[in-house]
């Protein structure tokens, strides 16, 4: 059963007005389309009639009077947006007229982002200074992309733009137009960007979905000459999103310069969601409280083997690398620092059985803990159906051999021995092969550790993939637990993936017997000897799934040539299926990089795709969201001969931020994409101990994970 566990929104808008449905227009393909009503350069491709899914597996139902859409089992998938008449609580009687701020539609912003100074009024004037403006060589509005598409609970767009004018001091008029409002929304500010008012916001959520919203920005130089301006339309979809996305966040990749924020839906702030107990970010408050990592010689480890400092108490995890979500809703599992053990850790506050944040779930047994934390794993997976109080398994790719002769947090072997499959039981009854009576860890173990490997097959064991020989690493696991989506590859690499070739392979599975069920087999679509296709991830109803794409000619880690890709997961094999990429992958034609080059795709490390945990169904739509990383900004690690830094401020490797796009998909199975919008809470530098870097936002998970709420704090700036 597939359910959403939810909790309460910092908003959800389920309430809509009769205006909303009298001239909307859908998106491309949906009902109500048709001329004029597209939003934008959508990308909207048929699949193949073989490659369709079965409706079995995805179908839903309408609405119910929460506007919660329920699936084929009842179990709750998402949520839609409800029509209601005037009389049930709508405003708008022929016209809305919610474009407007503190009763006017025409204002100064009295706050600027950047804290300029104000435009010089009165409106009046300004007015006069952008009357008829010319649409040639107009400000770069760099955010919202034209022909976006957001959530109906999604935080409020910040319009941010970059101006063509290079003279003076420059002016900005900011126009909001929606067809079904009675006036257009007229604001002045010096600031590069500007904020959508909240209650402006969530009237245009209640009433304006499925519609055009028309975004213009002028400029004019204080210094004279003519007015120019550039316009951009987005809409708000009917559905909406829902769960929490944390995210690897690093000004470094050393020990103690990474850590973990995070936000809701809505949150328009970010929270510091789990750090380690050393470097300058640590927090007491949301430090890992782990004593099981392990050395490369199976002792637990005293040092943090980057900073040369000690570890308190011993066995402390040093460093958070790829992360994924647990399905108990409180969790996540991560990998250490080198030999890379296994750790989780809770992340709620407020968990029901009273577990600290950073501290391991009560549901992890002393064996399980042991058993994750061996070396060489790589990146982890879970299944929401499979997870319950009799099983707790996680998929891991491991570089340890399957017939190891030495312990395995010696088994590295040059960190690029082959990798398999594995599972573990994170429940195991088994007791740990390590601790004294008392329960004490031992500080050394025998070598090879034979009541360790005795375990293989009740603690954990191998998953059989007949049909393939290469290595296996970045697994996917579906929802459902009976898939397993890997990376197929020549290239592992400490967990990761490096120099090579790699191609999606497909693998049936059992999570009864915890063993495959059939052969592995290349996934269509996804198997091109042309490119690199890894980092798979399953669609919320297993139907899709996303993943990297990039020529092989660099390593696969963070590749600025990486696209995101989309195919059905259960196409037959042999079957011909051609990719949809995404419009997500493309930045704005006309935007800059921070060194003023161009920001174009591939060469802006466009990865690592998650999905939101909701796909409701909403007027004949499906409607998928994804966030994912890119360094389309072009802003370079900081420049500094700190050895923490990556590669020392190399001005060939940027940071990375998050971004939101949207997938809708009709009846007929066709799919459209769209751009990807910019996520503007996330910080783009951090400061500890006196220094500011600037910050990489990557490796995004989305899930129903309960976090601490944000504080209170002014927004970011804007990116350069």
């Amino acid at each position: 059963m597939r359910t959403i566990l939810r909790y309460s929104a910092p908003f959800a808008v389920v309430v809509a007005a009769a205006c909303a449905t009298a001239g909307g227009n859908g998106p491309p393909g949906g009902p109500g389309s048709g001329p004029g009503s597209s939003i934008g350069p959508g990308n909207t491709l048929q699949q193949q009639p073989d490659a369709t899914l079965s409706n079995s597996n995805y179908m839903t139902s309408g609405p119910n009077d929460s506007g919660e859409v329920l699936g084929a089992d009842g179990a709750v998938i998402g949520t839609c947006v409800l029509d209601h008449t005037e009389a049930d609580g709508g405003t708008c009687d022929p016209m809305c007229n919610q474009l407007q701020e503190n009763g006017s539609s025409d204002y100064i912003e009295p706050h600027p982002d950047d804290g300029s100074a104000l435009p010089p009024g009165p409106t009046s004037a300004l007015d006069a200074m952008f009357a008829n403006p010319s649409t040639s060589g107009g400000p770069c509005i760099m955010d919202p992309p034209d022909g976006s598409l957001f959530p109906n609970n999604w935080l409020r767009p910040r319009i941010f733009y970059s101006p063509s004018q290079t003279t003076g001091t420059v002016y900005y008029q900011i126009r909001i137009h929606a067809d079904n409002q009675a006036n257009d929304l007229i604001v002045y500010t010096e600031s590069r960007s500007w904020e959508i008012p909240k209650d402006i916001w969530q009237g245009l959520a209640a009433t304006t979905w499925n519609m055009n919203i028309t975004v213009t920005v002028s400029e004019v130089s204080s210094t004279g000459g003519t007015a120019t301006s550039s316009q951009v339309t987005f809409q708000i979809a009917p559905a909406n999103a829902n769960g929490s996305m944390i995210y690897w966040a690093a000004v470094g990749d050393e020990n103690g310069f990474a850590w973990l924020e995070g936000f809701r839906v809505a949150d328009e702030g970010v929270s510091n969601v789990l750090t380690v107990p050393t470097g300058p970010f640590s927090n007491a408050a949301t430090n890992v409280q782990w004593q099981w990592s392990r050395d490369s010689g199976g002792n637990l480890s005293t040092m943090n083997r980057t900073l040369n400092t000690p570890l308190t108490p011993t066995g402390d995890a040093q460093c958070i690398g790829c992360h994924v979500a647990v399905p108990d809703g409180n969790s996540i599992a991560f990998v250490d620092f080198y030999p890379w053990d296994g750790v989780v850790s809770s992340v709620n506050p407020d968990a029901d059985a009273g577990v600290a944040v950073g501290q391991p779930p009560p549901w992890l047994t002393p064996g399980g803990a042991e058993t994750l934390s061996q070396g060489c794993l790589g990146m982890m997976a879970f299944s929401s159906d499979v997870w319950n109080s009799g099983s707790h398994l996680v998929i891991a790719g491991t570089q340890v051999p399957k017939n190891a002769t030495n312990n395995p947090w010696a088994e590295i072997g040059g960190d690029t021995n082959a990798s398999n499959l594995i599972w573990i039981d994170l429940s195991t009854t088994a007791p740990p092969t390590f601790v004294s009576d008392a329960g004490t860890p031992l500080p050394s173990i025998s070598i090879p550790d034979t009541p360790f490997y005795a375990n293989q097959g009740t603690t954990y064991d191998y998953i059989a993939r007949p049909g393939d020989t290469n290595s296996a690493s970045t697994p996917a696991w579906s929802h459902s637990g009976t898939q397993i989506i890997y990376a197929s590859n020549n290239a592992p690499e400490s967990g990761r993936l490096a120099m090579g070739s790699s191609d999606l392979y497909t693998l049936t599975f059992d999570p009864g017997t915890k063993q495959s069920t059939g052969n592995a087999t290349a996934l269509p679509g996804a198997s091109s000897s042309s490119v690199n296709e890894y980092y798979p991830a399953f669609s919320p109803d297993d139907r899709y799934v996303a993943f990297n794409s990039a020529p092989p000619a660099n390593p696969m880690y963070y590749n600025a040539d990486a696209e995101i890709d989309i195919v059905p997961a259960n196409a037959a094999a042999g079957t011909t299926v051609t990719p949809t990429r995404l419009k997500a992958n493309d930045p704005p034609s006309c935007m800059r990089t921070e060194d003023g080059g161009p920001s174009k795709s591939p060469g802006v490390t466009n990865s690592w795709a998650r999905w939101s945990p909701e796909y409701p169904t909403c007027s004949g739509l499906t409607y998928y969201w994804l966030i994912f990383s890119s360094s389309r900004l072009g802003i370079p690690f900081t420049a500094t001969t700190t050895p923490q830094n990556f590669q020392k401020g190399n001005p060939n490797e940027n940071t990375s931020q998050l971004y939101l796009t949207g997938i809708t998909v009709d009846s007929s199975g066709n799919v459209t994409t769209y751009p990807a919008t910019y996520i503007w809470n996330q910080p783009i530098s951090a400061t500890a101990a006196g220094v500011t870097w600037n910050q990489s936002n990557h490796t995004p998970a989305w899930s129903v994970v309960e976090i601490p709420p944000p504080q209170p704090a002014a927004p970011p700036p804007p990116p350069r």
